[in-house]
């Protein structure tokens, strides 16, 4: 299996690449090693939207609602691509 999660990480990694849009973050650069694969992506300062609830303690309506509405165009241009998201959690929403 270790041949076939080779592959699934080549595949995933020409996928983040070819991604263009303010919606979903942007892999900058992929610098792989004997044993690991880093994966460069641009900064979020606030990092993920769970670090940033736990910080905030609770969001508004009107920050809720943008981001919902920042969520739902970054997932309409992945599907648009024929990209579906299989780990979608606030830990793998960055928040900049």
């Amino acid at each position: 299996t270790s041949q076939l999660s080779k592959v699934l990480l080549e595949q995933e990694i020409k996928i983040l690449k070819e991604l263009d849009n303010e919606n979903v973050i942007r892999c900058l650069d992929v610098i792989q090693t004997a044993n690991n694969c880093y994966i460069i992506t641009e900064f979020c300062k606030f990092g993920d939207l769970s670090k940033l609830l736990r910080m905030k303690g609770k969001f508004t309506e009107p920050e809720i609602s943008k981001f919902v509405y920042q969520i739902y165009k970054g997932l309409k241009y992945l599907r648009g691509k024929n990209i579906i998201h299989r780990d979608f959690k606030t830990a793998n929403i960055f928040v900049d």
